[in-house]
Parts: structure tokens; C-alpha cells; sequence
């Protein structure tokens, strides 16, 4: 059977992941779709509708990110649906979802929903997003089942927490000026990953029991001192950029740490990244570091942004092999024509300055 797309946009989607850029395209062809995924660009024209969806009878995985669509009924035909991603579009209704049973993965981020009472009996569900939502907190009926959940921007009371046994991932709302109510949790000592951005948290030292913790995301808030993380060996991604740290000192006991970014902060000294040997990604633009050797042995790094810092030379860099990424804009090097020489040896190394 000839399917007929009456929007235009959504057929060129299907399109390229089908590899059919002419011709009819038959029903069989959607049924070879597993995993689909369109994000919403500003130089792309907007997506009305999704006719034509229903018939990807095999979908998986289905993200639609960013794409301003108000009405997704015909996902509900989506019977082994797995992963869906609908963040930052213009959803209201998703009474259609208590039909998908299958469902894993739900991303509501940045819509403008109101209910989604419609989720609490999907007991399949292990991880749901409503970051960015005015939605109130789901009574789902499977919180042991839960292991990852992104919270509405205005929860304020997080009693609910305690139904939730078995979590490892949590975004806290930004609109938590303390994290004190961590202390309140018990069943939160389990998480690998914790995220609260964008607030007015200055504090982490209700974090300090946190013992698993992986990943940490502290990204724009009021910290001038992350002190209390100096326990965490299991920490592998910090990120507290735009912040108002300048002692860094603490983080030298983390040698798991693969991922640290801290822009635009007030380093100055980073003397306590050197023996940090796992490091492949580090991100200081923005702050005020004048001298880099202590990065030298870092022999795994391969993403380094020292975007305006206060450097004159860069000795020492020649020394990291891996290295596939640097930024250098604005500094004031002056023997460029190492990096010059240095990308001409690297031909994968993206250097910019």
C-alpha cells in the first residue's frame, strides 16, 4: 500500500532514514524502521503532522526534539514503542499514551503540559523527564521500577521521593535554594547521578554522603566552594561551570574523574588536574589560567577548551597524543606557530585559536 504524508517536511525525514529520497513509499518500507529521530533545526521548515507514523508498526525508539508539534495522537498505534523523546515541543494532551505498555523511556521536557495522570499505570516505565513542566508530580503505580526521573520546575515538596526506592539518576528543580532536603532521603544515597542547575544553590555539603555518585551537574548556580566533594572516589563527570569557584583543590583525590567542566569560573591554579590520568575531556574557558604544564601527563585527554584564559605559551601540549579538540581563542600565545606545526603533524587534531 502507497502511503500519502500531508506534511511534506515529515515525509523528507522518513525519507533519508529510509534511504528512498523518490518514489512511492510502501508500507513495508516504514515497517523497517526501528529507531527514528528529527530534530527541529531554525534553518528547517516546522513539522504539523505526523500521518504516515502509525504505520511504523516495528518502531523502538522514537525522538522528536525540538519540532513544535501540538498533536501526536497517531503514536498510539506505536504498540512495541520502548524510547520517546518529545522535549521542547508544544504538547498539552498525551491521553494517547496509556496505550503504548511498552514504554521504558519518556521525555516530556519543555512542554506545556499540565496532566499526565495518563502515565501513572504504564508499569513499564523505568525513566521519565518533565524538566522544564508546570506538570504536576505522577502517582505512578511501579515507583520501585523507577531508576531515573527529571523533576517539574516547580516541585517544591519532595516527600514523594520516598516511594521512589530504587533511584539512580535525579534532576532536582531549579527552584531549590538549598540541597539540605537531600539529607531527608535515605533512599537517595543509591544515586549515580544528580543534576541541579540553574538555581540558587550554594552549598553541597548534603551531597557529601552521596558515596555513589558518578556524575554531578552543578551547572550555573551560586558555588563558590565544592569542598564536600573531596570524598566522592566514584565521581566520573563534574560539571559546575558558571559558578564562582576558585579552589580547585579538593578534586585532586578524584583520579575516576573522566569529565570536568567548570567555565567560567575564577581558576586561576589547576595544579590539582596533574595526576588526574583518566581526565579526557576539560572544559575552563572563561576563567584565569596563566599556566597549563600541570596538564602535561594527562596522556587520555582529547578535549581541552581554554577559551579565554590568560595564557602566553601553551609548553607542554605537544605532549598530549590523544588530543582531537583544543580551543585557544582568545590569549594572548605568542609562538602560534607551535600549533601551527602541531596540527600539521595531527592531521585529526581540530585546533582553534
Amino acid at each position: 500500500m502507497k502511503i500519502l504524508f500531508s506534511d511534506k517536511q515529515f515525509e523528507y525525514e522518513i525519507r533519508k532514514k529510509i534511504r528512498k529520497l523518490s518514489g512511492d513509499i510502501e508500507v513495508e518500507d516504514l515497517k523497517s524502521i526501528i529507531e527514528l529521530k528529527i530534530i527541529h533545526y531554525s534553518d528547517k521548515p516546522q513539522i504539523a503532522s505526523l500521518e504516515g507514523i502509525q504505520y511504523c508498526d516495528n518502531l523502538r525508539k522514537l525522538e522528536l526534539m525540538g519540532t513544535y508539534l501540538n498533536d501526536i495522537f497517531l503514536i498510539k498505534n506505536i504498540k512495541k514503542l520502548e524510547y520517546l523523546d518529545l522535549s521542547d515541543n508544544n504538547i498539552k494532551d498525551i491521553s494517547f499514551i496509556c496505550n503504548i505498555k511498552t514504554l521504558k523511556y519518556l521525555n516530556l521536557s519543555g512542554n506545556p503540559i499540565k496532566n499526565i495522570d495518563y502515565i501513572n499505570d504504564i508499569r513499564s516505565l523505568e525513566r521519565i523527564n518533565l524538566e522544564r513542566t508546570d506538570c504536576e508530580v505522577p502517582n505512578l503505580s511501579n515507583p520501585d521500577k523507577i531508576i531515573s526521573f527529571g523533576l517539574p520546575q516547580n516541585c517544591f515538596d519532595l516527600e514523594f521521593l520516598n516511594r521512589y526506592k530504587n533511584l539512580k539518576e535525579i534532576t532536582l528543580p531549579s527552584c531549590l535554594k538549598t540541597l539540605e532536603v537531600i539529607k531527608e532521603f535515605k533512599n537517595l544515597h543509591n544515586v549515580e547521578s544528580l543534576s541541579i542547575n540553574n538555581s540558587k544553590v550554594s552549598d553541597l555539603t548534603p551531597l557529601s554522603n552521596l558515596k555513589r555518585l558518578k556524575k554531578l551537574d552543578s551547572f550555573a548556580n551560586n558555588l563558590d566552594d565544592i569542598s564536600p566533594i573531596y570524598n566522592l572516589k566514584e565521581l566520573i563527570s563534574i560539571n559546575v561551570g558558571i559558578n564562582k569557584i576558585s579552589d580547585i583543590s579538593c578534586i585532586e583525590s578524584l583520579i575516576n574523574l573522566e569529565y570536568f567542566i567548570a567555565e567560567q569560573n575564577l581558576i586561576k591554579d589547576i595544579v590539582p588536574l596533574k595526576n588526574l590520568f583518566q581526565l579526557k575531556e576539560l572544559n575552563l574557558s572563561g576563567c584565569r589560567v596563566s599556566d597549563i604544564s600541570p596538564l602535561e601527563k594527562l596522556k587520555k585527554l582529547e578535549i581541552l577548551n581554554l577559551e579565554d584564559n590568560l595564557l602566553t605559551n601553551i609548553n607542554g601540549i605537544e605532549k598530549l597524543d590523544k588530543l582531537k579538540e583544543i580551543n585557544l581563542e582568545y590569549n594572548e600565545i605568542n609562538d602560534i606557530e607551535m600549533l601551527r606545526k602541531l596540527q600539521e603533524k595531527r592531521n585529526d587534531l581540530e585546533v582553534i585559536y
